[in-house]
């Protein structure tokens, strides 16, 4: 989940602590990973499409 809760960090200092913007709430880390997977289940969902509309029409890919 790390990769989610950076956008709310702030930058950290030379002493290593790290610190969250204010107003900053796991439900809003939450929500960026709900977004982000529904977002990669709909590319690959279309990417599938894509690719079997291609089978069909008789093209392969590389």
């Amino acid at each position: 989940m790390r990769a989610y809760w950076l956008p709310f960090e702030e930058a950290v200092p030379a002493d290593g602590e790290h610190k969250f913007k204010d107003g900053t709430s796991f439900d809003d880390v939450l929500a960026l990973y709900a977004f982000d997977r529904r977002l990669r289940l709909h590319v690959m969902d279309a990417i599938e499409r894509i690719e079997v509309s291609l089978r069909e029409t008789g093209h392969t890919l590389p």
